[in-house]
């Protein structure tokens, strides 16, 4: 397995629907991306400080912690190809794209 090309980190409230969403969606985007990421997912219900120190407004919210500089993303990370173009995530080239 090849070293993680970014570190995400997810702020999710564990009983809701767009939470729910955004952890299913994360999983694909991992599977699609050139490297795998390194992913933390925190529950902002169960750990509040954490949520606070990194300024997290609402959930779910996606934070790339590295490289830096920091980029976020609020929502069900529905738009894969957004979201990794937002992140500056490379997708693999995929034989229906050639």
């Amino acid at each position: 397995m090849r070293d993680p090309q970014a570190s995400l980190c997810l702020y999710i409230a564990p009983d809701t629907l767009a939470s729910h969403r955004a952890i299913a969606n994360l999983h694909r985007l991992c599977e699609v991306l050139d490297a795998p990421p390194s992913i933390e997912i925190v529950d902002v219900i169960a750990n509040p400080a954490i949520a606070e120190d990194a300024g997290i407004t609402s959930a779910p919210t996606l934070i790339l912690t590295w490289p830096r500089p920091r980029r976020r993303i609020e929502g069900e990370l529905s738009d894969l190809s957004l979201v990794a173009a937002r992140l500056g995530l490379a997708i693999r080239a995929s034989p229906a794209l050639a």
